[in-house]
């Protein structure tokens, strides 16, 4: 095993890290970027999706999933 340095980006995630603040940062913004290109929607508006953060997330059964 060697040291590579500083982590910047490993399996499509970038990492940025905040050595002040003790945050590290991860993104895709590389991948989104190529699935983009790929589908020929590199110059789409953006659009922002407005989510409370206090909204609880329900798992439902199986069954809902079924024939869907």
């Amino acid at each position: 095993m060697s040291d590579l340095g500083k982590l910047h980006y490993y399996l499509g995630v970038e990492f940025e890290r905040n050595r002040e603040a003790c945050i590290i940062t991860m993104n895709k913004r590389s991948y989104i970027q190529e699935v983009l290109k790929q589908f020929d929607m590199e110059d789409c508006k953006l659009v922002r999706i407005l989510f409370d953060v206090n909204s609880k997330m329900l798992k439902l059964p199986d069954e809902k999933y079924v024939n869907v």
